[in-house]
């Protein structure tokens, strides 16, 4: 049984039979990379559901479930049949009542008097292939004669057949009566995609004919009728081949009908599924996972191969525990399917390494000068902005404003000689911190030159990626700026 995951590092596997681990010591058992490999196996032992786990320090992930099933067909039991005397221009049943078996995907043929001499179905004798039986709508004197039903499984290769159930026809003058259906259908529910087969055959005299039709709608384009009429196929059925079909018996002594719904289902199918995520800690997380199928899929989560709740995922308040493996499972009565993603919760300390500021910047006279305070930090910060040792906080000269992660400070400049402001001229500093890390970036004006009560931003930009341990709690982080220099 097959079982490979894609995983960095390498991931280890184990296999579980029936919700208990295999134990791979058994030496029946062999592990080929993630591959089962059983010896010998065993119905008693070994049937039922295998699930692979796949696990490394990021998580834990289940696979689909396999079943496992040995199929069988078992003889037909030894005793004779009975005979059976019918009289001749009246119809009859012949009864296969097939052995223990499995799968149900089982061809059924009736032998006339030897092997391998089988009946050739049309309009007067039909073989069910639901059960077995064979009808014969009018019974002649040609019909005298052994029978045997004949039961193969393509899933096994293998045959068996019944003992001989002589049939006697009785000589009588024939009466003729009205068609009667002996297989019909009821409402069905068929899996989108697949084939759809309807049986209706009647007994009757003269024999009837059998007609098909679709209620108030066209018979499908994929639709096929076989077997002189007893066999209605449809091939590949859609949503739009759903509807009432009916089945009409007609002979000179009267018509019988048989109607029934024809209801197509779809396995599920992903509208929306979840990918691997990100998110800061302390951060809230709705995870969409949608999807379609008829009827209408339940959705159940797993977290590292453990049940994690049913429906919509949310979670408020990240925490380093909420971090690992997730599998978004969808299913229905015809399938089942399901989605995998890492959460990764990020804990950043601030950093100027990747994003430094440049160390001069040249402003057009009379223009607008802006420089961000850019830290990239998880969870995002919180910013205060300094001049020396004096706190700036809003007033009407100061005005600071935070969009995101990025901080800005605008002032407006003092009146001065020649409409310039040098009173900015120094070194200025920009202090990023959380509690477990700081970073500094000293920034080196010559000159900024703009006109009074024009606004100036100064900003830095840094950044980080340190993951914080599971024991990491709550992190704020603040940027602030000094100012060094005269005045």
């Amino acid at each position: 049984m097959n079982c490979r995951a894609r995983a960095n590092p390498t991931p280890t596997y184990k296999w579980r039979l029936n919700n208990w681990d295999i134990d791979l010591l058994n030496p029946r058992y062999s592990m080929i990379g993630g591959n089962l490999v059983i010896n010998n196996p065993d119905k008693s032992r070994d049937t039922g559901k295998y699930v692979c786990i796949v696990t490394n320090e990021y998580g834990t992930i289940r696979s689909h479930e396999a079943s496992l099933n040995f199929g069988y067909l078992d003889p037909f039991p030894p005793e004779e049949r009975p005979e059976v005397k019918v009289k001749e221009g009246t119809g009859v049943m012949l009864i296969c009542d097939p052995p223990p078996h499995f799968p149900d995907d089982l061809n059924y043929r009736w032998i006339l008097n030897e092997f391998p001499n089988f009946i050739n179905v049309d309009k007067r004798r039909f073989v069910t292939q639901t059960n077995g039986n064979l009808y014969i709508a009018k019974v002649e004197q040609s019909d005298k004669g052994n029978y045997s039903c004949f039961v193969s499984s393509p899933s096994i290769t293998k045959s068996v057949f019944s003992k001989y159930t002589s049939l006697l026809p009785q000589t009588e003058s024939a009466k003729r009566y009205a068609a009667d259906i002996q297989i019909g259908f009821s409402d069905i529910y068929a899996l989108k995609e697949q084939n759809v087969t309807l049986e209706c055959f009647a007994l009757g005299n003269p024999v009837p004919v059998i007609r098909w039709r679709k209620l108030n709608e066209a018979m499908p384009a994929t639709a096929e009728i076989s077997q002189s009429g007893a066999v209605l196929k449809i091939f590949n059925i859609q949503p739009e081949d759903e509807g009432t079909y009916e089945c009409e018996a007609e002979n000179i002594k009267g018509k019988d009908t048989n109607r029934a719904y024809v209801h197509v289902q779809a396995a599920p199918e992903w509208v929306e599924h979840i990918n691997d995520t990100e998110r800061d800690i302390g951060s809230d997380l709705h995870w969409p996972c949608i999807a379609k199928g008829k009827p209408t899929p339940t959705i159940r989560w797993l977290k590292n191969g453990d049940s994690y709740g049913k429906g919509e995922l949310k979670i408020r308040g990240l925490t380093m525990f909420h971090a690992g493996m997730y599998q978004c499972i969808a299913e229905n009565h015809y399938g089942v399917i399901q989605a995998n993603a890492e959460l990764k919760i990020l804990a950043l300390a601030p950093t100027f390494e990747f994003n430094p500021m440049r160390k001069k910047i040249l402003a057009a006279k009379g223009g607008r000068v802006i420089i961000e305070c850019k830290p990239k930090a998880a969870p995002k910060p919180k910013f205060s902005w300094s001049k020396g040792t004096e706190l700036l906080i809003n007033n009407s000269r100061f005005v600071l404003k935070t969009f995101h992660s990025i901080a800005f400070l605008f002032f407006f400049a003092e009146k001065l000689f020649n409409r310039k402001l040098i009173g900015l001229y120094g070194h200025w500093l920009c202090i990023s911190s959380v509690h477990f890390a700081s970073s500094i970036i000293l920034l080196f004006y010559r000159r900024i030159e703009v006109s009074i009560y024009r606004k100036i931003c100064l900003s830095t930009k840094h950044q980080a990626a340190q993951m914080l341990t599971e024991e990491a709690a709550y992190i704020l982080g603040y940027s602030v700026w000094l100012y060094v220099g005269s005045s």
